[in-house]
């Protein structure tokens, strides 16, 4: 009896991940416009004018034109920006979406992740790295 308990459990265990990865490979589209964005502590916008059906993205952070993808089969983005005319004052970002329902057939759209900085930004070798965030309410 136990050994057709185990077979259950496992087969239980083997839908619920196939389950799990279907609802993780849906295609999210992200909302065009004029996120919020937060790196570092500083405040400001991430403008995403159009994103192709390639992943290209013509978009600018802080003012600043950026290139970069954005996946939407894996919810990645990943964007370079450029805050002058030297090779390190280059930024990485990369982060992943999340889709918050805020009520009414309104969600909150998050993206968030690191980026890495170089001395160009004011960043050093004992702190390249830092946290950032954007958001946008958006039909969900």
């Amino acid at each position: 009896m136990r050994s057709h308990t185990r077979v259950y459990v496992a087969a239980a265990v083997v839908l619920l991940a196939l389950c799990t990865l279907a609802s993780v490979a849906e295609a999210t589209n992200i909302p065009n416009g004029a996120w919020q964005i937060i790196g570092n502590s500083f405040f400001g916008t991430l403008q995403i004018n159009s994103i192709d059906g390639a992943g290209n993205m013509n978009v600018s952070a802080y003012g600043n034109t950026t290139t970069g993808f954005y996946n939407n089969v894996s919810n990645t983005i990943e964007f370079l920006r450029q805050t002058g005319g030297a090779l390190d004052t280059v930024q990485h970002y990369s982060g992943a979406l999340m889709v918050l329902p805020a009520g009414g057939g309104v969600c909150t759209y998050v993206l968030t992740g690191t980026f890495s900085a170089y001395s160009g930004t004011g960043a050093t070798a004992s702190r390249p790295n830092f946290a950032w965030a954007a958001f946008i309410n958006g039909a969900c």
